[in-house]
């Protein structure tokens, strides 16, 4: 959001743009994650499925889309469509699960910010991925789809650049809309050493992008 912020500190927890606007503050971010269970703002429904950049931007994704739409995240480090550690241990698939959970909302735009995982951790199972992809994609419908692009190169030596092709393709084929966090990560400030979590300044960018292919959609 580029417009600049007034917070009123006598309120707590609440944010009040300068124009006089109010809108809530985003939900509190556990340490690794969260699942929300409710809708924060006011106007058509937002779901966003994401992993650890998701949670680096997480407040960011909020501030930028509860201006003029009511939004629900769940980000998990370490998960996406094939699941990941605390799915393991929970014995069932978090985020898929969360989809099926957000799609009884009926939500109006659906955002997934998923793959990193699964093209970054050797032992993942793309098939399985692409299958979950279609799951969530199907439970999810009809609503606006946001689909977010995944690098398809990168410094860190298990990265699976033909596993990044194989869902950024899938994910097109999809998408009513697509983010190219790829294309937007390569530039400078916008990832941190490993270049793949956001900076400050990516998490910004990111949130930014994500937001305006969300008007897209319901504005149209």
């Amino acid at each position: 959001m580029n417009r600049r912020l007034c917070v009123v500190g006598a309120v707590v927890g609440l944010v009040v743009a300068c124009s006089g606007q109010s809108r809530p503050t985003p939900p509190a971010l556990a340490v690794g994650g969260q699942t929300a269970h409710s809708y924060t703002g006011n106007g058509p429904k937002v779901v966003v499925l994401g992993d650890s950049l998701t949670v680096r931007s997480w407040t960011e994704t909020y501030d930028d889309l509860t201006n003029d739409h009511a939004v629900m995240a769940a980000a998990w480090d370490g998960e996406g469509y094939g699941g990941g550690p605390l799915s393991a241990r929970l014995g069932g698939l978090l985020l898929p699960d969360a989809a099926k959970t957000y799609a009884t909302t009926h939500p109006d735009v659906a955002v997934l910010a998923l793959g990193t995982n699964d093209v970054w951790v050797s032992t993942r199972d793309i098939h399985g991925a692409l299958l979950e992809m279609v799951a969530m994609v199907d439970e999810l419908k009809p609503a606006c789809l946001v689909g977010v692009t995944i690098p398809e190169t990168s410094v860190l030596g298990d990265w699976n650049g033909t596993n990044a092709r194989v869902l950024n393709d899938a994910m097109r084929g999809w998408a009513n809309k697509v983010v190219d966090w790829a294309a937007i990560s390569r530039q400078r400030g916008i990832t941190g050493p490993d270049h793949v979590h956001p900076t400050k300044q990516g998490a910004e960018r990111r949130a930014a992008a994500i937001a305006s292919a969300v008007r897209s959609c319901t504005s149209s």
